[in-house]
């Protein structure tokens, strides 16, 4: 039988006759998190924030942010903190109080309903 040598290319040693061992192919790179799912995380770490404090640590704009904090206020998952007093720098600030796990809750497409991941079970969005 002949003696085993390594491959220049790839590095793997092989016998001749016999098939090289597979090597695992390198997967894509993790795709990168929504806006949704980064403003999430921000809300659960910092339990209480203004829309500001969102769109700069999620890095999501400011609509999208405080369009995301209406809705689950909506849903009974934040509350009004404190209310601005409308002077330079002064935010109104919100609460998280109920974190339901690592996953962000989804908007339905009908605007009606929020469907939340970690609980299972779609929450309407009561109008205010």
């Amino acid at each position: 039988m002949a003696q085993p040598c390594t491959c220049p290319n790839c590095g793997t040693t092989w016998t001749p006759g016999r098939k090289p061992k597979s090597q695992p192919r390198v997967s894509k790179a993790p795709s990168k998190p929504n806006d949704r799912s980064r403003m999430w995380a921000s809300m659960r770490i910092m339990r209480v924030f203004t829309a500001q404090d969102i769109s700069g640590t999620a890095e999501a704009s400011e609509p999208a942010s405080r369009a995301f904090i209406h809705a689950l206020m909506q849903a009974g998952y934040i509350r009004v903190e404190r209310m601005t007093t409308f002077e330079v720098g002064d935010f109104t600030s919100y609460r998280l109080i109920k974190n339901t796990g690592p996953l962000a809750p989804r908007l339905r497409a009908d605007g009606k309903t929020l469907l939340d991941l970690n609980l299972n079970q779609e929450l309407p969005r009561v109008r205010a």
